[in-house]
């Protein structure tokens, strides 16, 4: 299979964390070409054209797109398909506009929950999991020798504030830790940490409608590929099910903070030889998707 990707940039994608895993996989896995969209003005006809510019680009550049593009098929990869869909959406109506110029185009989303959204809009969507390619999974420290603490490492926005401190008031600290823009850095640390508390509860508005949030797991598959447990509220279920992360033992979810502190009890009054077993099989488990195969499938 011939993939032609079109890229903001060189340095973008070999850098950005997920990029450089899907370039990646690209390379190995097909008669992978790059084009860089200020670059390029024509694409070759016997490719399988696939965006992964940035979709605020796409909007801005797309002109450029449809003079490139012609009749083609392209799939556009979009990692914040909600940022075109909310009420408070910042691309308000940005699918309908590149389809009003490029009407064979389809999008590649990373939610389950959001591919069906869209699909029932009558837009064709596809969902790619954004996953973590099987050399950087990992093992990480014995059990016995991670971190105590229950951490979060983030951006604390002030629902996740108000998350933890509702965890906190219930018995379980949770000690806070800057985001880093180091990806190696990021998974080398969770090597090191029992239990991470991710809580995405806050809804968002959909037409003037409150409804549970749903977005993609790429956090839940990060934690659990270095062996570390992940908590996640239970209104994620359904995403976490599209992504097949029910399945992983480390990868646990909670209905109230009452329920969460249980389960960190449960997690630490394990033995070790119990508590390295589930990882490994968590490990493992991530690890066998192979990466990014739901693109090459999509693609093929």
């Amino acid at each position: 299979m011939k993939v032609v990707q079109v890229v903001d940039s060189r340095e973008y994608v070999a850098g950005n964390c997920y990029q450089h895993q899907l370039l990646a996989d690209l390379r190995r896995n097909s008669d992978h070409h790059l084009a860089v969209l200020n670059e390029t003005t024509d694409l070759p006809t016997d490719a399988v054209i696939l965006s992964t510019v940035k979709i605020r680009n796409v909007y801005k550049h797309i002109d450029r797109f449809a003079k490139m593009c012609k009749d083609r098929k392209v799939y556009f990869y979009d990692q914040d398909p909600w940022e075109s869909f909310l009420d408070t959406a910042t691309y308000p109506n940005g699918y309908t506009n590149v389809l009003s110029r490029i009407p064979s185009a389809e999008f590649v989303v990373t939610s389950g929950w959001w591919c069906k959204f869209i699909n029932d809009r009558g837009i064709k969507a596809h969902l790619c999991r954004m996953w973590i390619l099987p050399e950087y999974c990992s093992y990480g420290e014995a059990f016995e020798n991670r971190s105590v603490d229950v951490v979060f490492r983030g951006r604390l926005h002030p629902f996740r504030k108000r998350a933890i401190d509702a965890l906190n008031g219930c018995g379980t600290n949770v000690v806070t830790v800057p985001s880093t823009p180091d990806f190696s850095e990021w998974l080398s640390w969770l090597r090191t940490q029992r239990i991470f508390f991710h809580d995405e509860a806050e809804g968002w508005l959909i037409n003037g409608k409150l409804t549970p949030k749903q977005c993609a797991m790429p956090k839940e598959v990060e934690i659990a590929s270095q062996g570390c447990f992940a908590l996640r509220d239970s209104q994620s279920m359904e995403e976490l099910r599209n992504y097949g992360l029910d399945k992983v033992p480390c990868v646990l979810t909670y209905s109230s903070y009452e329920e969460c502190t249980k389960l960190v009890q449960w997690v630490n009054s394990l033995s070790h030889v119990e508590a390295n077993q589930l990882i490994r099989r968590s490990v493992d488990q991530i690890k066998s998707v192979g990466g990014w195969a739901d693109m090459r499938l999509i693609l093929a």
